[in-house]
């Protein structure tokens, strides 16, 4: 369960972005909310945060189970479980813009690469 913090209302679902069809920015001109656009890697990397978070809270070691209750009336949970975190659908990660590069084109830039070294060399000087 979600607690809207503002409104003070909770449901048993959790909050959705609520966009306005334009792109809600902080100060430094990063999106409030990226979640609803992140790109699966980083979708992944916070949920693996939240739920180390969630492990750290709910460990009876740390006590913070007991404190909850006494504090807030309520324990906290684990909210990000293996059925219901992303998961990798592809091999690669990114888009097909940047795929892996074919033989032929590192050979290409290889060659380019050793032409460049020599050429400079050539030279006799750094740069």
């Amino acid at each position: 369960m979600i607690r809207n913090v503002r409104s003070g209302r909770s449901s048993g679902m959790p909050m959705r972005c609520r966009g306005s069809g334009r792109r809600s920015t902080s100060t430094h001109g990063r999106p409030i909310c990226g979640l609803c656009t992140a790109a699966p890697l980083y979708l992944r990397n916070y949920q693996r945060s939240v739920r180390q978070f969630c492990d750290f809270l709910t460990n009876p070691a740390y006590g913070w189970s007991d404190e909850c209750l006494r504090h807030f009336g309520t324990h906290p949970v684990q909210v990000v479980y293996d059925w219901n975190a992303a998961t990798h659908a592809d091999k690669a990660e990114g888009g097909p813009e940047r795929r892996a590069f074919t033989k032929p084109e590192l050979e290409t830039s290889f060659d380019h690469t050793d032409e460049e070294v020599l050429r400079v060399r050539g030279k006799g000087r750094k740069s």
